[in-house]
Parts: C-alpha cells; sequence; structure tokens
C-alpha cells in the first residue's frame, strides 16, 4: 500500500450482530421482535450487557444504512417503529435531555468560579451558558413556540429562523 493512501475505517459488525440485522431488516413497521428470538439469533441474553451491545450494534447499523428505526418494548423485545412513532420517540428524548442538563447544571452550580484559574473559569462559564441554552431550548413552550411558526410555513423552518425563536 502507498504510505500517502489512506485506510479507509468500516464499521465490520460481528457474526451475531449481521445476524440480527439481516432478521430486523425482513420486519414490517410495527412488527416486534421477542427478546427470546434475539436470544436464539445470537446466542446471548439481549437483556444483559454482552447481549445488549449486539443489539445496539444491529439497531446502529439499521439507522445509519437503512433509515430504520426500532424501539425498546420493555419486557418483551423491540418493534419496528413507524415514521410517527420515530418522531413522538425522538420528542420523548428532549425531555430526556432537559432533565440531564437541569441535573448537569445543578452539579456546575455547586463549583466555586473564584477558586478556578482563568481558564477554567472560561469554561465553566461556557459550560454553563451551553446547559442553560439546552433547559431553555428544549421546554414545551419553546417547542410549541417553533411548532406554531413552522405551521406557517409549510412545517419548514430554516436554521437562523429556528434559532431567533430561541433567541
Amino acid at each position: 500500500m502507498d504510505t500517502t493512501e489512506k485506510k479507509k475505517c468500516t464499521f465490520q459488525p460481528a457474526a451475531e450482530s449481521a445476524r440480527l440485522k439481516s432478521r430486523l431488516l425482513e420486519m414490517d413497521v410495527d412488527q416486534l421482535i421477542s427478546y427470546q428470538e434475539i436470544n436464539e439469533i445470537i446466542n446471548e441474553n439481549p437483556q444483559k450487557p454482552k447481549g445488549r451491545s449486539i443489539v445496539y450494534a444491529a439497531l446502529k447499523a439499521l439507522r445509519a444504512e437503512n433509515q430504520i428505526v426500532f424501539g425498546c418494548v420493555e419486557n418483551e423485545g423491540y418493534k419496528r417503529l413507524s415514521d410517527a412513532e420515530i418522531m413522538e420517540s425522538s420528542n420523548a428524548d428532549i425531555a430526556g435531555i432537559r432533565k440531564r442538563a437541569g441535573r448537569s447544571s445543578n452539579k456546575l452550580e455547586c463549583a466555586d468560579p473564584g477558586t478556578l484559574s482563568l481558564s477554567q473559569r472560561v469554561t465553566y462559564h461556557a459550560i454553563s451558558t451551553v446547559l442553560s441554552f439546552m433547559r431553555a431550548s428544549t421546554s414545551a413552550k419553546r417547542i410549541k413556540t417553533i411548532e406554531r411558526a413552522a405551521a406557517t410555513k409549510n412545517g419548514v423552518l430554516d436554521l437562523k429562523e429556528t434559532l431567533a425563536l430561541l433567541g
């Protein structure tokens, strides 16, 4: 190989993950694959760390390569989601992001910026600003504001318009 040539890194799933991915590709929207069937395919308990890792690798590959999304159905397995369910799932994720940003902000407030070096204070305030923005921009009220504005533009706002609404 020529030294100027760069190696191309590609994701190579384990055989178990590839087998699971093949089975999941056969599924239609709203179909459920049980934990038992997944266990039979990958020879691991999908509710334990090693099995979960294999499942996540297959799900990640399906999202990236095929735009197919599965959601976890507690104590049952995974269901292939419809477009509306994907949207609702992502909306639910926003609430989690908001909560996590709030917890991180509360934790950050326990640090005394006066004890930090200049560069650490700069970082402290940058992090604080970003966390505050995340909390403010992910509130239900802000999302409704964006929805109302998007409704007047055939459902789509560009980034500049969206940021102006968040400002």
